[in-house]
């Protein structure tokens, strides 16, 4: 298949055809221990190179863990004082425009009125958008977390099964 021949690109849009999280060389690695083909040195080279990116994801998870509980804190603190407060301001801001658009109201205060509601209103949103916010940075992280996790159990089951692999071979010269 040539480029453009059967996909749409747009210059705008960025295409990504990997698995989100992996990183460079695992799949190569993986394929490169479950070949039978591979020679020794390829197969110790694939095994090393999956315990460095092993480790590096054990210390990225470990990095993301350590900052959960903050995130958590956060999000709390958030919900109990700026979501309140949004929704008082909300309420407020609702309440000024009822006002405004009453009975015996002239036009200049019910200018003033809407403009006081907008105000309130704006300051509500800003609110509600920095508490969505620090909620999305938790699930960012938790997600990230899953993520990394996967990625561990994957390469220690690529281990796992090279190291049978082995044995199996092993047990295979020992009786020729």
């Amino acid at each position: 298949m040539q480029v453009g021949e059967d996909m749409n690109y747009d210059n705008n849009e960025l295409y990504h055809y990997g698995v989100r999280g992996m990183k460079w060389g695992v799949r190569k690695a993986t394929k490169t221990l479950s070949s039978s083909k591979s020679t020794v040195e390829q197969r110790e080279k694939a095994i090393s190179s999956l315990q460095k990116h092993k480790r590096k994801a054990s210390a990225k998870v470990a990095k993301l863990e350590k900052k959960h509980p903050q995130l958590e804190k956060d999000v709390d603190r958030y919900i109990t004082k700026t979501d309140v407060k949004a929704k008082s301001m909300q309420r407020e801001a609702t309440r000024t425009r009822a006002k405004a658009y009453g009975r015996f109201t002239t036009k200049k205060r019910a200018e003033k009125l809407i403009y006081k509601a907008d105000k309130m209103q704006a300051r509500a949103d800003e609110l509600k958008a920095r508490s969505e916010s620090v909620k999305a940075k938790l699930k960012s992280n938790e997600r990230m977390q899953e993520l990394f996790k996967k990625g561990i159990s994957d390469i220690d089951s690529a281990l796992v099964s090279a190291g049978r692999e082995y044995l199996k071979d092993q047990e295979d010269s020992k009786w020729r």
